[in-house]
């Protein structure tokens, strides 16, 4: 956060009065706990991308990476 942005809303949150603080206060919570709830989902994500392309490529199923020509489907 730059420091224009920190100044603008100090100045803002001051008027506030405390119902309407506690709205802001939660907002801000929420915002934190969505860009965490996102990091933590592309983590698992990686993780079992990983996890997947271990069992997906294996030589059992090296038959299959050619499906089209195998069931005459076309590429367009």
């Amino acid at each position: 956060m730059t420091q224009i942005i920190a100044e603008r809303l100090t100045q803002r949150v001051q008027q506030l009065d405390d119902d309407q603080a506690k709205k802001v206060l939660a907002f801000i919570e929420f915002v934190l706990s969505q860009a965490r709830f996102e990091e933590e989902r592309r983590e698992w994500h990686v993780a079992s991308e990983e996890t997947f392309a271990r069992i997906w490529d294996n030589e059992h199923d090296a038959i299959y990476d050619n499906w089209r020509e195998l069931y005459g489907v076309s590429n367009s």
